[in-house]
């Protein structure tokens, strides 16, 4: 995950330890973060909102991306790659794995009212039960006074129980992170 408690729990070495090691929204790596998240990255998953910016995290990777790093972009139902991506596109990156069905999988799964939305995390970690011999997780802690994403600035005035970060009404944080736990507890991830 891209959660600010890395910071406070580096673990980059055994991340790049790892045959896979699948990231988020194109997450800074290496340099100043090497420490806490390591440099390896053998996929990358990206979604295909906005949210606001010129350009998608999908778009983003479609033309910056390494050529040694796959790109997992999870479809809802009525979507396809090539809608998500503009005309012209040439990915400088390996190749797509486009995901059908894994939203639906979450959601029933996870239980969400129709407005709300499972997290990259929480698709990554259903793609990755049913794709890896083992899955391990790193930065799924659930600490509210950490920054959301390890390269936001650090919480400021922060009590436990009041969420320091910016509010993400479209996800269920809380239900994810209670789901880990009990894949956790049934041994399907460490």
């Amino acid at each position: 995950f891209s959660a600010g408690t890395l910071n406070s729990h580096p673990a980059g070495s055994e991340i790049d330890s790892f045959d896979r090691v699948i990231r988020f929204n194109n997450a800074p790596v290496g340099g100043k973060w090497k420490n806490a998240v390591g440099s390896k990255t053998t996929d990358m998953v990206v979604h295909a909102a906005r949210q606001g910016n010129p350009e998608s995290p999908a778009e983003t990777f479609a033309r910056k991306g390494s050529a040694d790093v796959n790109g997992i972009l999870f479809l809802k139902p009525s979507e396809t790659l090539q809608e998500l991506l503009p005309t012209g596109t040439k990915p400088k990156h390996g190749s797509w794995d486009s995901q059908q069905g894994t939203w639906e999988h979450c959601s029933n799964l996870l239980h969400m009212p129709p407005e709300k939305w499972c997290s990259s995390g929480a698709l990554t970690v259903i793609y990755a039960m049913q794709t890896c011999s083992s899955v391990t997780v790193f930065g799924a802690n659930n600490d509210p006074c950490q920054p959301y994403h390890y390269w936001d600035p650090p919480a400021v005035g922060c009590s436990q129980g009041k969420e320091s970060g910016p509010i993400r009404p479209y996800h269920e944080m809380q239900e994810e992170h209670n789901f880990y736990k009990q894949m956790a507890a049934a041994g399907k991830i460490k």
